[in-house]
């Protein structure tokens, strides 16, 4: 079975975004999370939810994790790991014990298998129902949950233990609780029946095999899960459910990549906004950078267009004040001839802030990097921000914007951003902007529309503000 495809709250995708710099979700990444990077991520989580509340408002919704799977995948040893790593960043977290281990169950009372799993299903629907939102806890670790339920009923199906109508009026009632939604993370975990088998029999002195513990039997438990969550995907689409084989990986590995897929689903499903924690970290900043599968072109040029900028096919989009503060996310690293290779900006703009990390530049001219943005951010976070990283510079410049009209000039759809730019202190700059990828890019255009606003390649300014910044103030301390 192919990995179950996460459910993710709806956002704007990177190809929709007005600005494709612009980021409202944490992403997957291709490698697991650092202790610093979790360490963040899971204190702005908790940040979140650990909100005072009145006795006589309706309780906030806890976080659910559910782990399901066959026998020996792991989900004992996620659920211990997990419960010590969350209570160290400070959440309180309740792992109520399989529902095999209930009194009621324990005691065996009946020998009516389908009353037994009938014991076990109203324990988990109360368990769902009342955990969901208890207010002593934060978080909540269950595991063989509604979906493992499917797979009993399935399976004594099969076993002609029970008929089909009495399956499909279970499986409905299943199908009816999964689409409350309360499970943030359904976690599938699988393994080889090879390494299920070690696991179960490590260092035993009976190595009889129980009923469950063949090979056929594991082989055909991975069969039922595969049809039960084919049928689930068909029936309530979009649950958060995912799948990690564990056969081949570390105790340590299972954590790291349990986790690497969750945290951005449960970021969205409790409104945590990357805005909140990924400034805080150098290497999440780069993590999401590398995403952005597109690059920001720009030529820069020394002064202010020499043509009439309307007459060149140039539509006026505003006039603004923009305030920028360059931070230096490597404190401890000098800067390399006047360069920063990275930076964090904080601008100010019509009453509003918002921050942004630009990436290395790739080429010395038209810049090719990736300014991550994030917009709409209080001051608050600001104010984080300016006592984390050291201020390289301040500027404040007023910025006249223009589009490039695409019924006039030859670019197409292509957005091509043109920016007037008077900074205090420092003169007239123009900018040319447009959004660039491995498969397109606009050189050509951008320097036939630097030549018809009357540009010379004399005007043509190598990299940034800042730079240009610091080598005139290295200038005049040695002048």
């Amino acid at each position: 079975m192919d990995e179950v495809k996460p459910h993710v709250l709806p956002t704007a995708s990177r190809e929709s975004q007005k600005n494709p710099f612009v980021i409202d979700s944490l992403h997957v990444h291709g490698e697991p999370y650092t202790e610093e990077e979790l360490k963040i991520i899971l204190g702005a989580i908790l940040d979140r939810i650990d909100t005072p509340f009145k006795t006589s408002q309706p309780a906030r919704k806890n976080i659910l994790i559910d782990l399901f799977g066959p026998f020996k995948a792991g989900k004992d040893t996620i659920t211990e790991k997990f419960d010590l790593l969350f209570r160290r960043i400070g959440f309180n977290v309740f792992c109520p014990p399989e529902t095999a281990e209930s009194y009621d169950i324990r005691t065996k009372t009946t020998a009516d298998i389908l009353l037994t799993q009938a014991k076990h299903l109203a324990e988990i629907q109360q368990r769902l129902i009342n955990r969901a939102y208890d207010r002593n806890y934060h978080l909540v670790i269950t595991h063989r949950g509604l979906i493992d339920e499917l797979y009993w009923y399935n399976r004594w199906m099969r076993e002609g233990r029970t008929t089909a109508e009495y399956y499909n009026n279970v499986r409905n009632f299943i199908f009816q609780l999964l689409r409350h939604d309360l499970v943030d993370a359904f976690i599938f975990l699988t393994c080889s029946p090879e390494t299920s088998l070690a696991r179960e029999y490590k260092g035993s002195l009976i190595q009889t095999r129980g009923s469950n513990m063949t090979e056929t039997v594991l082989r055909q438990a991975r069969d039922i899960f595969d049809e039960v969550l084919a049928d689930v995907n068909k029936n309530v689409p979009g649950l958060p459910i995912f799948h990690v084989d564990t056969t081949d990986l570390t105790i340590e590995d299972e954590q790291r990549r349990v986790l690497q897929l969750i945290l951005p689903t449960i970021c969205a499903r409790f409104g945590v906004s990357p805005a909140d924690f990924i400034p805080s970290s150098l290497t999440l900043l780069r993590k999401e950078s590398s995403l952005i599968p597109v690059f920001n072109e720009q030529l820069k040029l020394r002064g202010r267009p020499k043509e009439d900028v309307e007459s060149c096919g140039w539509l006026f989009g505003g006039e603004t004040t923009q305030s920028d503060i360059y931070l230096n996310p490597q404190p401890e690293q000098k800067d390399r001839n006047g360069i920063f290779e990275e930076v964090v900006i904080v601008r100010e703009e019509n009453g509003k802030f918002s921050y942004a990390y630009k990436s290395p530049s790739r080429n010395s001219i038209l810049s090719h990097n990736v300014p991550l943005r994030f917009d709409n951010i209080v001051e608050g976070q600001v104010q984080k921000l300016l006592a984390q990283y050291p201020a390289i510079l301040r500027f404040k410049k007023s910025r006249r914007s223009y589009f490039l009209d695409p019924g006039l000039l030859k670019y197409g759809n292509d957005k091509i951003v043109l920016h007037i730019d008077t900074i205090e202190g420092f003169g007239d700059y123009t900018e040319i902007k447009s959004v660039g990828s491995p498969r397109r890019t606009h050189t050509k255009e951008l320097f036939e529309l630097a030549t018809r606003l009357g540009f010379s390649p004399a005007d043509i300014i190598e990299g940034n503000y800042l730079s240009l910044a610091l080598a005139r103030d290295k200038e005049t301390a040695h002048a």
